[in-house]
């Protein structure tokens, strides 16, 4: 009995993957509950288990007295001797209980209690462990993909669910291939003791989380990655520092003939990796974060929080990329909300028609219309709806100039409106 006893502590430890003696204390929390459902509460049983022999004992604890008059505590000093010869009044008598008196009530009472107990320090257990995994990778075998589409997966005795949503779009599971995953949330049912893993591969930290596996210097703290945009199983862009001038980072991402990123584009199922330096230069971030795109110029403009990227015209197409993947990421990683892509020949296109207007207000000639366009005003309309302040800040233009230009513009959007207005009639 005590072997087996043993034996079922030991098979409990490795699959449940509780501490050992967490269990003996549950089972002794078991078996105390059942003897006093089963003999009584009110007497006093304690529960010795020796894990060497594997031996298990219950013992009810008496008081010696002279006469007895609480027989659930207290034992004659004449019954005592029966056990004990040189027992005298006073002394703590322990009696040791069969455990078959405990009889098949206890034993279901000793079960229930112990699977309870079990499964609420196994949820515990789990629950702690997985929330220092929390916004970690790990690895395990896909147990089943149900109808929907979700795949559940077995991490070692434990179930992860990964959504339907949290996969790569278009790619498929099936029971026991490999699957690594992230950790995005850990919840616990105390009234049922069930712990709920969630993962995700579609999470921009899945990627980070690849790089620091994969490439050394990220993990060693000497590149730093300062943002991630990701649109999964389309492309993914980071943007990656270090403050070691002999260290590239782009290239330690990379690796030799490019075997770092590759295994990483291989886990993403084929997803596109844009791995760019970061610069505290926002202008130079956006146009290296618009890759693989080449930028002729990028013109800020604080007032309006946008950024204007100008490129060739046979850039213009791949700087927006596909169904605007490009220009959505580079968004995404630089923080600028509006990045407005514009071909050379939509520039050349649009000054010349702003030149050409600029041409018809007081006192602007080519030079001043040229400074106005440079100044980031490209219609009528903006001119009409700029300040006073704003205008004299244009090389040339003087307070009373900028006064009438202003004057000049609104009248003309007033006549314009009206025509438009007649040819409606």
């Amino acid at each position: 009995m005590g072997f087996e006893i043993k034996s079922i502590i030991d098979q409990i430890e490795k699959e449940k993957k509780i501490k050992r003696k967490e269990i003996i204390e549950v089972l002794k929390e078991a078996l105390l509950k059942a003897a006093e459902k089963s003999l009584g509460k009110n007497r006093e049983f304690e529960i010795y288990y020796d894990d060497e022999t594997g031996n298990l004992e219950i013992i009810e604890k008496k008081v010696v007295v002279k006469e007895v008059k609480v027989p659930e505590k207290e034992i004659s000093i004449e019954e005592a001797k029966k056990y004990v010869s040189d027992v005298k009044e006073g002394d703590i008598l322990e009696l040791r209980v069969d455990k078959k008196q405990l009889g098949r009530i206890g034993a279901y009472a000793a079960r229930d209690l112990l699977i309870n107990k079990l499964g609420k320090v196994e949820a515990d257990t789990i629950y702690n462990e997985y929330t220092k995994k929390l916004w970690q990778i790990v690895e395990g075998k896909v147990k089943k993909v149900d109808k929907d589409g979700n795949v559940i997966v077995d991490l070692s005795g434990v179930e992860g669910l990964l959504k339907a949503d949290e996969l790569i779009p278009k790619e498929k599971f099936r029971p026991n291939d490999e699957v690594k995953a992230l950790v995005i949330s850990v919840t616990k049912d105390e009234k049922k003791s069930l712990v709920r893993v969630l993962l995700s591969r579609t999470h921009p930290e899945f990627v980070r989380r690849l790089f620091e596996k994969q490439v050394t210097e990220i993990a060693d703290g000497k590149v730093e990655i300062k943002g991630i945009a990701r649109e999964p199983g389309v492309r993914t862009k980071i943007a990656v520092y270090s403050s070691d001038p002999d260290i590239d980072p782009v290239g330690a991402c990379v690796g030799m003939k490019g075997a770092r990123v590759q295994t990483i584009v291989q886990e993403l199922r084929g997803e596109k990796i844009d791995i760019i330096p970061w610069s505290p230069d926002p202008q130079k971030f956006v146009a290296r974060a618009l890759s693989p795109a080449h930028i002729s110029r990028v013109t800020v403009y604080e007032d309006e929080k946008m950024m204007e990227v100008v490129v060739p015209d046979d850039q213009h197409s791949l700087a927006i990329g596909k169904k605007g993947h490009n220009v959505r990421l580079a968004k995404k990683l630089t923080g600028w909300e509006k990045i407005q892509i514009r071909s050379e020949s939509e520039i050349e296109k649009m000054k010349k028609e702003a030149y050409e207007k600029f041409g018809k207000l007081p006192g602007v000639g080519q030079k001043t219309a040229e400074f106005i366009f440079s100044s980031g005003y490209n219609s009528i309309l903006e001119i009409a709806k700029a300040s006073v302040e704003d205008l004299i800040k244009i090389p040339g233009i003087t307070r009373k100039e900028a006064e009438e230009i202003i004057k000049a513009a609104k009248e003309m959007i007033e006549s314009e409106s009206q025509k438009s207005g007649e040819e409606k009639t």
